[in-house]
C-alpha cells in the first residue's frame, strides 16, 4: 500500500509540475490550437493578417516607387517632346546628296559566322543613319552573294524593299575604274575632300584587325585609287585609326551633311574611347 501511494503521489506531483509549466509558457492545452504545430499549416485567417500587416509593412517602399515610376515617366514624356521628328529621306530626293558610298561585301570567306553577323548588324546601321539624314547619299553593296546573304535572308526582314542598291556583282563590273576611291587606313593617301563625281567604297571586313592593310591590296590589285580619312590631321587619336564600317560610313554621310567640316564629323562620329581628351 505504501509503494501505491508513493506512486501516486510521485504521479500528482508530475502533474502539477507540468500545469505549472504550461501556465507561465502559456501554452494552449490542446496542440491542435497551435497550428503551425498541430496542423503544419496556417489558417486563411492567419494568412490574411500575414498578408495585411506586409502591406502596412511596405506602404512607404511601395510609395517611393510609384513616386519614382512618376518621375520616369515625365522625364520620358519630356525627352519625347524635345525629340525632334525622325526624318525618313530617300536617295530620289532632290535634295539628297549624289555621292555615291559602296560597301564590298567580298571578304565573306576570311570571316566567322560571328563576325559575318556583326556585319550585318553594321549595314543596318548604315542604312538607318542614311534615311535619318537631311542629304542622304546613294548607299550600294556589291558581292552580295554569299553569307551575308544568307544572313540577311534569315534574320533581316524587308531587307529587299529598303533604299539601297544590292548588286551581286564585284564593284569593277558596276562602276568605272577611274571613278572608284577605295577607302584604306593604311593608305598613304588623305582624303581631303569629298567629290560627287566620285564612287567611296568602304571594305566590307570585320576582322579585328587581323587582315591588316587588306584593303589597301584589294585597290592595288584591282588599280583603283585608294585614300585613308584624315582622322589625325583634324583630332587626337588615342589608338589606332581603324573604324567600324558603320563609323566610316557615318562619318562621311555626316561630313556631307555638316558643311564639309572634317573636324567636326569626326567629333560626332568617332567614339570618345578613340579620341584623347583636350
Amino acid at each position: 500500500m505504501e509503494l501505491e501511494n508513493g506512486d501516486d503521489t510521485d504521479e500528482h506531483t508530475v502533474d502539477e509540475a507540468s500545469r505549472s509549466v504550461v501556465d507561465v509558457l502559456q501554452i494552449p492545452a490542446n496542440i491542435n490550437d497551435y497550428p503551425c504545430i498541430g496542423s503544419g499549416r496556417r489558417s486563411k485567417q492567419e494568412k490574411r493578417e500575414i498578408k495585411q500587416q506586409r502591406w502596412i509593412e511596405n506602404k512607404a517602399a511601395r510609395k517611393e516607387k510609384l513616386k519614382l515610376k512618376d518621375k520616369i515617366k515625365r522625364m520620358n514624356e519630356s525627352l519625347k517632346a524635345d525629340k525632334p521628328c525622325i526624318i525618313n529621306k530617300l536617295t530620289n530626293d532632290p535634295d539628297a546628296s549624289r555621292v555615291h558610298i559602296v560597301i564590298d561585301l567580298s571578304f565573306d570567306a576570311m570571316m566567322s559566322d560571328k563576325d559575318i553577323r556583326k556585319l550585318c548588324k553594321q549595314l543596318q546601321r548604315c542604312y538607318t543613319v542614311n534615311r535619318r539624314s537631311n542629304h542622304p547619299v546613294q548607299y550600294a553593296i556589291t558581292n552580295f552573294n554569299d553569307a551575308t546573304k544568307r544572313r540577311f535572308d534569315d534574320v533581316v526582314n524587308g531587307y529587299v524593299n529598303w533604299d539601297v542598291k544590292f548588286y551581286e556583282k564585284h564593284f569593277t563590273e558596276i562602276y568605272e575604274k577611274s571613278d572608284i576611291v577605295y577607302l584604306s587606313s593604311d593608305s598613304c593617301n588623305q582624303l581631303e575632300c569629298i567629290n560627287d563625281n566620285k564612287i567611296y567604297i568602304i571594305g566590307g571586313l570585320v576582322d579585328h584587325n587581323h587582315y591588316k592593310g587588306h584593303c589597301l591590296d584589294i585597290a592595288d590589285e584591282f588599280e583603283v585609287s585608294h585614300a585613308r580619312l584624315p582622322l589625325t590631321e583634324y583630332v587626337d587619336m588615342s589608338c589606332r585609326r581603324e573604324l567600324t564600317i558603320n563609323h566610316v560610313f557615318e562619318l562621311l554621310v555626316t561630313y556631307i551633311n555638316n558643311c564639309n567640316d572634317w573636324k567636326s564629323a569626326i567629333e560626332l562620329t568617332v567614339p570618345k574611347r578613340k579620341l584623347n581628351s583636350t
